[in-house]
């Protein structure tokens, strides 16, 4: 199966086309994938979906804004060859030899929601409400008779 990596990006003033070797630019999407193999580091990562406010992918330009996996391997070609549902945020510094030095990889960066504070407090908290409740039935039994009339 083909895996995409996704190397960087190129910027537009620099113009993706150029990069490529003439057997990729003549409509062959696995040129070059005959060699040796070699060693990619980098992030694994699905499909993602469209929001709201996403751009509309321009596959003629290969311009992406959603990293649909199945609709880039259609754009390229790649429908009669088994690709992973997945794809590789390559981390930067592991351009191929050879290659220029565009595009730009290792933008990508994971930020995981911090609020382990908010956490503690929660569990303080609710360790403190529970001895509250603890106390308030430990103190009302204490003065309990036993006799659940009243009596006037």
């Amino acid at each position: 199966a083909i895996i995409l990596v996704n190397r960087g990006f190129i910027p537009a003033e620099l113009g993706a086309r150029t990069r490529y070797t003439p057997a990729r630019a003549q409509g062959n999407p696995c040129a070059g994938a005959a060699g040796p193999a070699i060693d990619v580091v980098g992030l694994l990562r699905t499909s993602e979906h469209d929001g709201a406010f996403t751009r509309t992918n321009d596959p003629a330009a290969g311009r992406w804004y959603v990293r649909d996996v199945a609709a880039i391997a259609a754009a390229r070609g790649l429908s009669a060859i088994p690709v992973a549902p997945f794809f590789v945020d390559a981390a930067g510094g592991q351009n191929p030899p050879g290659s220029p030095d565009q595009p730009t990889g290792g933008l990508t960066v994971v930020n995981f929601h911090n609020s382990h504070l908010v956490y503690a407090f929660t569990w303080y908290a609710l360790a403190l409400m529970v001895a509250a409740a603890w106390w308030w039935v430990a103190r009302g039994r204490g003065n309990d008779t036993g006799d659940d009339e009243r009596h006037d």
